[in-house]
């Protein structure tokens, strides 16, 4: 996907075996997605264009599995690369520039809700 031009971003926590991986997809990257859960009733999956999303893998180091996965628009990327990083005790920043934060995902929640209606990935 990132065809030698991307650009990520990788996050993990000293206490779980969490890491959270941020994708820039490329100008011109088409991809099915769909806007539903895939258990709603009226799931379809769409061939879109994702210039300008980001794709947000949260992913278990220890056990080798994908927990979560999805699509969001540049606008609100921030706010959703915040909110999975104090839900996940996601302190520290692995990739492009190694810094230690002070824990500042452990406090109160920072952010009050999230409601842009995101696109979630399809699998399979």
């Amino acid at each position: 996907m990132r065809r030698g031009r991307g650009k990520y971003k990788a996050y993990y926590s000293k206490t779980t075996q969490r890491v959270l991986l941020v994708y820039k997809i490329d100008n011109g990257v088409r991809g099915n997605v769909s806007r539903l859960w895939r258990d709603e009733w009226d799931y379809t999956a769409e061939n879109y264009d994702l210039t300008g999303f980001y794709l947000f893998v949260l992913y278990n180091a220890g056990g080798n599995d994908i927990f979560h996965a999805e699509l969001r628009y540049g606008n609100y990327a921030g706010i959703n690369l915040e909110y999975m990083r104090y839900k996940n005790h996601l302190a520290h920043r692995l990739f492009p520039i190694p810094i230690i934060e002070q824990y500042k995902y452990y406090g109160p929640n920072p952010i009050n809700k999230i409601n842009d209606g995101g696109v979630h990935l399809f699998k399979g």
